[in-house]
C-alpha cells in the first residue's frame, strides 16, 4: 500500500511476496514515485516481506518502521541486508508511538503493545507485529 500525503511524502506498507517485489517497483515508477520517505514492515511473514529488500535497492528510503522482534529468516536476513547497504534510518515501532507526516497527516501506533516488544521472548515468540 503506497500513502502519498498532500505534501508529497511517500510511505510504502510492505511489499507481497518476493516474486511480486519487481511488479511494486515498476508500480510505484509508474506512479512517478522516486523516494520512499517511509517504508513500514507490517510483521515479517514472507508476503508482507518478501519484495521489500528489492524495493529498498531500487529506490531512495529515508526511514524504514518495523517492530523489533527477532525473525531469522533468509527473507528477513536480505531486508536487514538491503537496508545497511542503502543505510536506511530503522525506527522499531510499538503501541504508543505517534509521528507526523508532513503537516496534515497524523501517525499513531496501535501494536505491537509494549509489553509484548519488551516482554519475555518466550510470550511473544507466538505473536507478530
Amino acid at each position: 500500500m503506497l500513502i502519498t500525503t498532500p505534501d508529497g511524502i511517500n510511505m510504502l506498507i510492505d511489499a507481497g511476496i518476493k516474486k511480486v517485489g519487481p511488479q511494486v517497483i515498476d508500480y510505484l515508477k509508474k506512479l512517478k514515485v522516486e523516494k520512499l520517505d517511509y517504508i513500514v514492515v507490517s510483521h515479517f511473514h514472507s508476503d508482507h516481506i518478501g519484495g521489500m529488500a528489492a524495493v529498498v535497492g531500487e529506490f531512495d528510503v529515508d526511514k524504514i518502521m518495523m517492530c523489533e522482534m527477532p525473525y531469522n529468516t533468509t527473507l528477513k536476513k536480505e531486508l536487514d541486508e538491503a537496508v545497511l547497504r542503502k543505510n536506511c534510518e530503522v525506527i522499531y515501532l510499538k503501541e504508543g508511538v505517534f509521528f507526523k507526516l508532513g503537516d496534515e497527516v497524523e501517525i499513531e501506533i496501535l501494536n505491537p503493545q509494549a509489553e509484548i516488544v519488551s516482554g519475555d521472548w518466550q510470550l511473544r515468540k507466538h505473536l507478530f507485529c
